[in-house]
């Protein structure tokens, strides 16, 4: 107890020399018991008062001596030199662990406090930023490259250009804009499948870095299947009277039932869906077909006359139009 007195006293000295006598900052001194207590420019008002708890250990204030970032001067146990608070520069204060910077606060245009500023880093079992049991938190990889550990294990990274999981085949989001062949929301490891924009209100589903489908909203909502005609089919008995082809499907398969003219009619369509039509099935009397869209531009009806003609279609919002027809009378 005695040394930290001793200590004590010398600190007062020190304020006294260098604060207290200018402008009598400082009115009096005095030890109380365990206490060593200054008395400030107006008499039994404001006391500053340094209270010591018996220590464990020594306790060393080294005055004068220059800190570094990792050279402590104020150290709290003297048989550990390297282990205290020091400081790198004006305006900073240094937290040195085994002669190494843990963190450091610096006071300029921008705050800031920096954890492990040294070259020590942290790793996934031990991140440097740790809460609860020390194995789940941040820590920095590499430089640029932050990252989230869990349990012990790296989780997720955040790098200048995306977050993503350390897992692969798992999710990977860029900063940047994405397009219809640039994913943003894409997998890891295969950034150039997922999706993507190629303007607002749309989706692109992107894979391998062409887009694939595109969905859109506005004022005739569709969905645009980009590369290949790759859809379900449905199956339709055409008889003399009528039966719909389904407009949920790319391709109808069409088969009559030989005992005359049979009938298709075709709903309208969404905006810039394909629809294919096929005589797949022919009947014992080889019948045609007559196909009886709602709207048709250029015609009112599809006559598909032998088995394997087919008319391909596209809607364009308000009728369907003809891209391609195999049928010796087609249009009419």
């Amino acid at each position: 107890m005695k040394k930290a007195f001793i200590l004590l006293g010398l600190v007062a000295c020190f304020a006294l020399l260098t604060a207290g006598i200018n402008d009598r900052l400082i009115q009096s001194v005095w030890m109380e018991e365990d206490k060593l207590c200054f008395e400030g420019s107006t008499d039994n008002q404001y006391e500053t008062c340094i209270t010591v708890a018996d220590p464990s250990s020594d306790l060393t204030l080294t005055l004068g001596t220059t800190a570094t970032a990792t050279t402590p001067s104020l150290m709290p146990d003297s048989t550990d030199s390297n282990t205290g608070i020091g400081s790198n520069a004006a305006d900073q204060l240094s937290l040195i662990a085994g002669g190494v910077e843990i963190a450091r606060v610096s006071e300029s245009t921008q705050d800031q406090l920096i954890i492990s500023p040294g070259a020590t880093l942290g790793a996934e079992a031990t991140p440097s930023l740790a809460f609860g049991d020390g194995d789940t938190g941040f820590y920095e990889n590499t430089n640029d490259n932050l990252r989230l550990a869990v349990g012990g294990g790296n989780r997720a990274n955040l790098t200048a250009s995306v977050i993503a999981s350390n897992t692969g085949n798992s999710y990977s989001i860029q900063h940047a804009a994405g397009d219809e062949t640039d994913p943003i929301y894409a997998i890891n490891g295969v950034e150039d499948t997922g999706i993507g924009t190629q303007a607002a209100d749309q989706l692109s589903i992107t894979a391998g870095g062409a887009e694939i489908a595109r969905a859109v909203e506005g004022t005739l909502d569709y969905f645009s299947v980009q590369k290949g005609l790759v859809g379900a089919t449905d199956a339709v008995s055409a008889v003399a009277g009528s039966v719909a082809a389904s407009v949920e499907t790319v391709t109808s398969l069409i088969t009559t039932d030989g005992d005359g003219a049979d009938a298709v009619s075709l709903a309208d369509g969404a905006a810039g869906q394909i629809k294919i039509l096929v005589l797949s099935t022919e009947g014992a009397g080889g019948d045609t077909c007559v196909i009886t869209p709602a709207n048709l531009n250029g015609g009112t009806t599809i006559t598909l006359d032998a088995l394997g003609d087919s008319v391909t279609l596209v809607f364009d919002g308000t009728a369907w139009n003809v891209l391609a027809v195999n049928a010796t009378t087609g249009v009419a």
